[in-house]
């Protein structure tokens, strides 16, 4: 009879009682539950914050900040980060005037390359500039400035400046395609003017020839 079928016949009296209190405080079940089947988890849409060129940059809104964070030492400490910035346009950028130089009495007018992308655009694929007008490389970093003919159409003099005097020159820097010449200078400088050729020498602009820089909306 077992264990079980002893317990029945003892306690034959108390059967309905025991009946009940096995299905009140039974552990398990005594009736089968179809299990609740599990709802399928599906992650929620990874959405990117920017696109560039149709091609999805998987950035967050709250990875900027840390993105910040590393770029801005990088900046500051004067590692160059133009390379960064790669410009795909071969249409020119023309910025606006917002600075001009006299030399003796003649006044050339000059737009401002104020970012890392400006700089790199310059006086790219211009058919040619007057002769009275120039760009204007302002130093954002302690990294050296490098020019070369590539993406140019016409020659130019390149005018190293630190306070309005001149420390470096480069005459007739040619175009190129491949290859070609780079253009820098190791001694200290605040600015660089990009001019046409030949401008150097019918000015007679030498080392330490003085520049007077003015800005607009300088006093």
């Amino acid at each position: 009879m077992g264990v079980l079928g002893c317990w029945v016949v003892f306690l034959n009296p108390l059967l309905p009682h025991s009946v009940t209190l096995l299905l009140r405080y039974s552990p398990t079940p005594l009736r089968p539950y179809p299990p609740t089947p599990l709802r399928p988890h599906s992650p929620p849409p990874y959405k990117p914050v920017f696109n560039f060129n149709k091609k999805n940059v998987f950035l967050t809104k709250g990875q900027l900040p840390y993105l910040v964070m590393l770029l801005a030492p990088i900046y500051l400490h004067g590692v160059d980060v133009s390379s960064l910035f790669k410009v795909t346009s071969n249409k020119p950028t023309i910025l606006p005037i917002t600075a001009q130089a006299t030399i003796g009495d003649k006044a050339i007018k000059l737009e401002v390359a104020k970012n890392a992308i400006a700089q790199q655009t310059g006086l790219t694929h211009r058919p040619d500039i007057p002769s009275d007008r120039g760009m204007l490389y302002q130093t954002m970093t302690q990294q050296p400035l490098t020019f070369s003919g590539k993406g140019m159409e016409f020659a130019t003099d390149l005018i190293f400046i630190n306070k309005n005097r001149v420390v470096g020159l480069y005459t007739n820097v040619t175009p190129c395609t491949d290859k070609c010449t780079t253009y820098s200078l190791t001694q200290k400088y605040d600015a660089v003017m990009e001019v046409k050729a030949g401008i150097v020498e019918k000015l007679g602009i030498k080392n330490d020839t003085e520049i007077d820089l003015n800005y607009a909306g300088q006093n």
